[in-house]
């Protein structure tokens, strides 16, 4: 009997930022006799493959790349299908956001769900095409009233035209494979 070993590309001493040591996790991998589980720098199907041709395993972990993107999951199983991924829409994005928001106010609590929230809101609205100045007002939602109004913006404003009209649509988020 034997457990997979998940091995993360950064580690806890780098607060789990900078480049992603691909290597290490292959070197791990070779020495082990077990499967070793690639983790850290899954943000879409582009960067779930790059560590895995880096690495070598078979086997990836998602972690911080589905903070206010559950739909990788989805799109993961879609790429390795051959299906066609298509993006959430706003309405599913404020929806979701949403949903998570009162529910990390309801098991925590108002003043705890809410600080915990404003990096999940964040992760939510970054590199989808919402305004600097939304993203900025996170900052100060203390409240669920004030989430309420301030997701009231967020409906009313959507998504700028420019982001809507990239080809791809995709999330931005750069992964550097050393």
């Amino acid at each position: 009997l034997f457990r997979p070993r998940p091995t993360h590309r950064t580690g806890r001493e780098r607060r789990y930022a900078g480049p992603v040591f691909g290597e290490m996790i292959a070197a791990v991998r070779e020495a082990l006799r077990i499967p070793v589980i690639a983790n850290g720098g899954v943000f879409n199907h582009h960067t779930h493959d790059e560590l895995m041709v880096k690495t070598g395993c078979t086997r990836t972990m998602v972690a911080r790349g589905s903070i206010g993107n559950p739909w990788i999951f989805k799109e993961l199983q879609e790429q390795k299908s051959s299906e066609s991924f298509h993006l959430p829409s706003h309405e599913e994005i404020c929806a979701t956001m949403a949903r998570h928001v009162f529910g990390m106010i309801e098991l925590f609590g108002e003043e705890t769900g809410m600080r915990n929230s404003r990096k999940i809101i964040l992760a939510y609205l970054g590199g989808r095409g919402y305004a600097a100045h939304l993203r900025l007002e996170v900052a100060h939602l203390k409240t669920q009233d004030d989430f309420s109004a301030f997701l009231a913006k967020v409906e009313a404003e959507g998504q700028s035209p420019d982001y809507l009209a990239r080809p791809t649509g995709r999330v931005t988020r750069d992964i550097d494979f050393a």
